[in-house]
């Protein structure tokens, strides 16, 4: 680098790039000292500097057990500074790839946003693994650490990070939280996702009306400005403890809620969309649906094994050119179809109640439950019982069954009714918000 260049003031870009580098001990010898001239000239480039460096430092102190969180609690920030611009050192290999991406992301964000959100971007571009999908504004971070250096608030869209352990977090605003561990969070507000592979097993998420405990799940958590706090499960169990210490287990398609002023979690009913949003972004292994008419015509006369089949394509999309019937139509589920197999014409048929239509599967296609005839002593016409598929994989004339997850319930012989479910031979009432197909 010449003179001339060394003498050049780092500014916008130029100064994003920099830190990204320093941050990195890529920095040659003149970059690092036209780095440090650049601050001892330029006052607003040291104010963006300190509170660059000391959202690094904090959650350093969090993450890394060389920078001990009780030897510099004590320390002020200039301190702390002081020691991370004048000493020349490798950052861990945990932070190596966490801060791979930070150049680019400095770019755009010194154009395209205001000094306060920076800041709010650095506390999540520097958690491992690489995380590159924000969506928000943290605007009021800086006050946030006056008050707790750990607490962030999300005022606008939604974040995503994740922990060491590898637990991967979506929240989405308002929200207020503090991580207080490499497998732990605090939510006081907010809506939160939680995806968590097998070395996140223990992931903790405490709320004001207690504590969940993870067992290998996807979850949600939803806490509302009251202190309401609801859970629900979309595959595998949690463990929900409330504020006296009573335990109770929560299984896959099951929600729970905790009022606030009272102690216990009780069932619920299923909580916000936004959770299926940011799952389906995810995985596209993750459907979710809205069945709010929920009824399955089946053909009166069977004693076959039916079957019921999930079709991607909306069922009157599908199958509306062979019948007109708007009764049918207008009281049927959109996805969700009762299909059997002719054996002798070796093809599938659907039943639109009592309007059976052939049809060729496609690879969407997928039978989520089977339900055979019973004989009964109390009804002359029989039952039927259901058989789902979770975790049953296999595939049947052509067509895939099986899932990992679902909260789909199925109840035989009964129709939906605004007055309430009424029993009805043949028909089924389906409920239900998602299913999580195989993994490829």
């Amino acid at each position: 680098m010449s003179h001339s260049r060394f003498n050049e003031h780092l500014e916008g870009d130029a100064l994003g790039i920099m830190l990204s580098l320093h941050l990195e001990d890529k920095l040659t010898d003149c970059q690092f000292m036209q780095l440090q001239k650049t601050l001892a000239t330029d006052e607003s480039a040291r104010d963006f500097y300190v509170e660059f460096i000391t959202t690094h430092a904090h959650l350093e102190q969090i993450y890394v057990d060389q920078f001990s969180y009780e030897k510099n609690e004590k320390r002020s920030d200039q301190e702390i500074i002081h020691q991370l611009l004048t000493v020349r050192r490798s950052p861990s290999k945990k932070w190596r790839w966490a801060v791979l991406g930070i150049p680019a992301a400095l770019l755009t964000m010194i154009m395209l946003v205001t000094f306060g959100i920076w800041l709010g971007m650095g506390f999540f571009q520097k958690q491992p693994p690489a995380i590159n999908r924000q969506q928000t504004n943290l605007l009021d971070n800086k006050n946030s650490n006056k008050q707790n250096q750990n607490e962030q608030t999300v005022t606008k869209g939604s974040v995503e990070f994740s922990l060491p352990t590898g637990v991967k977090i979506f929240l989405a605003a308002p929200a207020t939280f503090r991580v207080t561990g490499k497998n732990s969070i605090d939510l006081q507000e907010g809506l939160l996702t939680a995806i968590v592979p097998e070395t996140g097993v223990g992931f903790t998420v405490n709320t004001p009306r207690g504590r969940i405990v993870d067992l290998g799940t996807i979850f949600g958590v939803e806490v509302d400005a009251s202190g309401t706090s609801s859970v629900q499960v979309f595959k595998g169990r949690v463990e929900l403890f409330d504020s006296s210490g009573i335990k109770t287990l929560l299984a896959a398609g099951k929600t729970m809620q905790s009022v606030a002023g009272k102690e216990e979690w009780k069932p619920s009913e299923k909580l916000s969309d936004k959770f299926y949003t940011v799952l389906k972004k995810q995985s596209s292994n993750i459907v979710s649906f809205d069945e709010p008419k929920g009824w399955l015509g089946g053909p009166e006369i069977s004693t076959e094994v039916l079957y019921v089949m999930y079709s991607a394509t909306p069922l009157r999309e599908r199958f509306g050119s062979f019948t007109q019937d708007k009764q049918v139509w207008a009281c049927c589920t959109n996805h969700f179809a009762i299909v059997r197999f002719d054996k002798t014409a070796k093809k599938w048929v659907f039943h639109a109640n009592e309007f059976p239509i052939d049809f060729t599967p496609v690879a969407t296609d997928l039978i989520i439950a089977r339900t055979d005839f019973k004989k009964s002593d109390i009804d002359i016409k029989g039952k039927r019982q259901v058989t789902f598929y979770q975790e049953n994989y296999g595939i049947i004339h052509g067509i895939a069954h099986g899932y990992q997850a679902s909260d789909i319930n199925i109840r035989p012989d009964w129709t939906p009714n605004k007055e309430g479910d009424i029993k009805n031979f043949a028909d089924y009432t389906l409920k239900g918000t998602y299913f999580i197909r195989k993994k490829k």
